[in-house]
């Protein structure tokens, strides 16, 4: 708030307790009062306090306050909002790998929980089935159907599946090889002598890593393999081979 000269000659003015600025002199403000004073008036306008019926201040009672001119901008030029927009720019450009792959992590060990809660459903199955896996072409439903008992739908989904199981309701396959040295649809459990037996596993490869795929054992266990080497294992027999007599 500017004041000027002509208000401090004119007569005595009352302000709230707080700074002021002038143009032309530098001002006195009296704390006590409320009033504001310039310097050169202060003899002259003692006087007319008291005819006001006010205290008089003494002199000691006045403090100076500085003029304002010139005051620096409290904003942000240009350059330093450029500076500070380069600034965050780089740091979401290290970010952003860091998150992905926290992304891409996250999404491959639900896909494994999956993976294990499916071959723990499996092992339920045969509980209740006469020690027997599904065999779809007796009972005429999916393997995925012969589960629900046991699993919730969304436990056939793979995070990072955005195609398969839009498509036909689930992400992952099992040991239905057709072959009847390879697979485990219909047969006993006692019937898989090998061990590290593929189970259930992703029904595409690289979904979190290129050329990889994930894959539940026989045992429960999970492990993410090469694409080949679960096509090698679905293509070995579940048994293991007898060593030929000498």
């Amino acid at each position: 708030m500017a004041v000027n000269r002509t208000s401090f000659q004119s007569g005595i003015k009352h302000f709230p307790a707080a700074r002021f600025s002038s143009t032309d002199q530098t001002l006195f403000f009296a704390e006590t009062s409320g009033v504001i004073l310039p310097l050169n008036t202060f003899s002259a306008t003692q006087k007319s306090i008291e005819t006001k019926g006010l205290a008089a201040p003494t002199r000691t009672q006045f403090r100076i306050l500085p003029r304002y001119k010139n005051l620096p901008s409290t904003g942000f030029t240009l350059i330093e909002l450029l500076i500070g927009i380069g600034i965050i720019a780089i740091l979401i450009a290290m970010l952003l790998p860091v998150m992905n792959r926290a992304r891409k992590t996250s999404r491959s060990v639900t896909c494994m929980s999956n993976l294990h809660t499916l071959a723990t459903a499996f092992q339920s199955f045969t509980n209740s089935n006469n020690h027997c896996y599904p065999d779809p072409t007796q009972t005429q439903m999916s393997w995925e159907s012969s589960l629900l008992p046991y699993v919730t739908p969304q436990t056939f989904q793979c995070p990072a599946d955005g195609e398969l199981y839009i498509a036909i309701g689930s992400s992952y396959d099992w040991r239905d090889t057709g072959s009847n040295s390879t697979t485990l649809a219909g047969k006993m459990i006692t019937n898989a002598s090998r061990a590290r037996i593929v189970l259930v596993f992703e029904a595409l490869p690289a979904w979190h890593n290129p050329k990889k795929i994930n894959a539940a054992m026989l045992d429960g266990s999970t492990a993410e393999l090469t694409y080949q080497e679960c096509l090698a294992d679905l293509k070995r027999p579940i048994k293991t081979p007898r060593p030929k007599s000498p």
